[in-house]
């Protein structure tokens, strides 16, 4: 378990709850949705921010540490990319949207350049257990809104 302090966290894994000091681990549970962290590689010139959990757009830079959102992203006018098989620790993926999911880029526009290349750190930890410290990946279904549309019935307006 490694300690780190993350410079930006992605939108999209924002419903993780993480805060910017992060345990990470090794075992990293390749599916979508699960937060890893990992260190951007290159600077860019267009497409180069990424909105943070607290919905500002702040800039990228090479060295920037990141928390993202594996997954996959279908787009016509950014990048295009998959979940990869397997991501371990120093490996390379990318930062296929503003929000911070990442993934394997495998098509990108022209009009924005390659993407940014990200060395994965490791997947972030959550601790659910108090006074524990037995860490579980962090997933964005962690604090994830409740999809039972009954919960609050709300009377019609007369």
């Amino acid at each position: 378990m490694k300690r780190v302090k993350l410079d930006k966290i992605g939108s999209a894994a924002f419903r993780a709850g993480i805060s910017r000091d992060v345990y990470l681990t090794d075992e990293i549970v390749t599916e979508e949705g699960y937060v890893v962290a990992g260190r951007v590689l290159n600077d860019k010139s267009a497409y180069n921010q990424l909105e943070n959990s607290e919905g500002r757009m702040v800039p990228l830079k090479s060295g920037d540490c990141i928390a993202g959102v594996l997954g996959h992203r279908n787009a016509l006018h950014g990048y295009e990319g998959r979940l990869p098989e397997k991501v371990n620790r120093g490996d390379l993926i990318h930062v296929l949207n503003l929000g911070g999911v990442l993934g394997e880029c495998t098509s990108y526009n022209p009009d924005v350049g390659t993407p940014f290349e990200v060395e994965v750190l490791g997947a972030v930890l959550h601790f659910p257990y108090i006074g524990k410290r037995v860490g579980i990946p962090a997933h964005i279904k962690l604090k994830a809104i409740s999809n039972d549309l009954n919960f609050r019935k709300v009377p019609p307006l007369h």
